[in-house]
């Protein structure tokens, strides 16, 4: 199954803390084998920050991860995380491009509630991108176009 997986961080449940008084730590991580044999998780691209009800985008590669850690805002201390594979996540959604809630379980305690939705390529977003963003696309293309022509 390729394609990406868009997620949006909805709330907290059963936790002391609340969206209110915390943020997300979003770190995509990839599985290598090391020269024993043993699995390590490496992180390549940078922690995303996120504040809740923000959307993050991962590509279905195989061997990667998704690590959520919950943060607070007054310490700035990891206070809840979980982990699971993109693949895992996209099996949760029934159909392509239909909105799945999922429910995780957080170590040490609590859930987190998010929107999964699984798009098949670069394409299937596109056509659902916000008008907003199609203006921004039309303003890029005619700028490109003038740039051409200047050059031509």
């Amino acid at each position: 199954m390729a394609g990406f997986v868009r997620v949006k961080l909805l709330n907290l449940e059963g936790n002391q803390l609340s969206t209110n008084n915390t943020y997300i730590e979003i770190r995509i991580k990839e599985a290598k084998e090391n020269v024993d044999g043993n699995l390590s998780f490496i992180q390549n691209r940078r922690t995303l920050r996120l504040e809740w009800n923000a959307f993050f985008d991962s590509h279905l590669y195989d061997r990667r991860l998704v690590h959520i850690g919950i943060l607070s805002n007054s310490s700035k201390q990891q206070v809840a995380e979980v982990m699971i594979g993109v693949h895992i996540l996209s099996n949760y959604c029934h159909q392509f491009n239909d909105w799945n809630t999922v429910t995780l379980d957080l170590n040490p305690t609590g859930k987190i509630h998010m929107l999964v939705r699984h798009f098949k390529n670069e394409q299937d977003s596109t056509v659902l991108a916000s008008k907003e963003d199609s203006r921004v696309d039309q303003k890029l293309s005619l700028h490109f176009n003038l740039l051409n022509l200047v050059t031509i």
